[in-house]
């Protein structure tokens, strides 16, 4: 069996044509693939330059033909493409902890053992997800609905359709052609999930192979359906198809961000990213939300006030806390991206003013990832309030620790974050 082609790079990184990465090629056939794909996406998720392309915020899986490239998350001046394999396997099982504590991997799917494998791509694990979700509706018996089926007939049966019979049995008198109910499992929730099967059939790796097509077999004769974002949204559910939630999330994942080769069929491509600003974002949400009760907080995300005219304005996330008998709000907005200490961008600070005078902040922070925790002092805004200090400051906060070369996402960060607001 041939080895699996995987490349590992971080954000910001760039791969050219002809060079070699984690020991592999990256060919021509391949960059042309990502180029379309990039054309395809108005150019969202890379920049192509002269026979490479260069990657930005998103980090991910993105899989041409046989090369899998996994995007990996870089908080770290010192990353790049050459750093040795257990580093890149540190920032990867980062990556995919990160990923499971926001929701976007089942917490059941991701063990130790699939954060340590060197040929398990994040896409092999959301395959892996689907296939076991889809065994147990299949378990379960897929969903049947009443239809209305308009078909000729040999017998009368449901309403006549009288321009159809004259047209299609003038001549055949003993034929009906009718409009009629019929109870079957041809409903839009499992044509979803068969042509996202089928889509697995044609990019999957051979471990899967086997799997996918015995549950093509158990599925039954299903009409085609065109797939888009308003398909989904538009979808209802209700009790009685509730239980395929979570494998409709896992087809949308699939068939959204398929794109097959439509000339030769040999370099389809399948991207799964997620932009690193709002993961980092919902991250910090997440872990803040969870330990409300324990440190006696409130936190909310993506609060909206009116801005100018039509525009609103919106910090990150806003953390309230009852301090002497008063009730205190402070601004946090999470920036995930490199910065010296007590450097900010003017636009930042601008937009931390904005926040501080609109909510009626105490104290504000703009939070960034490091390594290892950095302290740093608040900064004055000279004008904006009366008898307080109007204050912001930079906050660095470490992302994991290492035990036994394994890598474990903090349990906890909001006493960090009161340490940074000093309450």
């Amino acid at each position: 069996m041939s080895k699996k082609k995987i490349i590992r790079v971080f954000e910001f990184d760039e791969i050219k044509q002809g060079h070699q990465y984690d020991g592999f090629v990256f060919e021509e056939s391949e960059l042309t693939a990502i180029q379309k794909y990039n054309s395809s996406n108005k150019n969202k998720y890379f920049t192509l330059t002269h026979k490479g392309v260069k990657f930005k915020n998103y980090v991910g899986v993105l899989q041409i033909g046989k090369l899998t490239i996994e995007i990996l998350p870089k908080a770290d001046k010192d990353l790049n493409k050459n750093i040795n394999f257990e580093k890149k396997q540190a920032w990867r099982s980062f990556m995919l902890q990160m990923l499971k504590k926001c929701g976007f991997i089942n917490v059941s799917s991701l063990t130790h053992a699939d954060l340590k494998l060197r040929n398990t791509s994040l896409l092999d694990i959301y395959i892996n997800e689907f296939l076991k979700e889809l065994n147990l509706l299949l378990r379960m018996g897929l969903r049947k609905k009443y239809r209305f089926v308009n078909s000729n007939t040999g017998s009368l049966k449901g309403r006549l359709l009288f321009q159809q019979q004259i047209t299609h049995n003038l001549i055949h008198k003993e034929k009906f052609y009718t409009s009629h109910q019929t109870y079957d499992s041809n409903n839009l929730f499992n044509q979803i999930l068969y042509k996202a099967l089928s889509v697995l059939s044609v990019i999957s790796k051979p471990t899967f192979k086997d799997q996918i097509n015995r549950l093509l077999i158990e599925f039954p004769e299903l009409s085609d359906v065109r797939v888009n974002k308003t398909l989904f949204s538009n979808l209802k559910y209700n009790r009685n198809t509730q239980h395929y939630k979570r494998s409709i999330e896992l087809a949308k994942l699939i068939l959204l961000n398929f794109s097959p080769d439509i000339q030769s069929g040999s370099n389809n491509v399948i991207a799964i990213l997620f932009d690193m600003n709002e993961l980092w974002e919902k991250y910090i949400y997440t872990m803040l939300r969870k330990d409300q009760d324990v440190g006696n907080y409130s936190v909310s995300s993506q609060q909206s006030l009116k801005f100018w005219e039509t525009k609103r304005i919106r910090p990150d996330i806003v953390y309230e806390k009852e301090i002497d008998g008063e009730k205190q709000k402070f601004v946090i907005d999470t920036k995930w991206k490199l910065i010296d200490s007590n450097k900010p961008g003017d636009n930042d600070l601008k937009q931390m003013y904005a926040y501080n005078m609109y909510w009626d902040s105490v104290k504000s922070i703009l939070l960034y990832p490091k390594s290892n925790q950095e302290k740093t002092n608040f900064g004055k805004f000279h004008q904006g309030r009366d008898k307080i200090d109007n204050l912001c400051k930079l906050g660095f906060i470490k992302v994991w620790d290492i035990n036994n070369e394994y890598v474990f996402l903090r349990e906890s960060i909001y006493s960090d974050i009161e340490k940074m607001l000093e309450i």
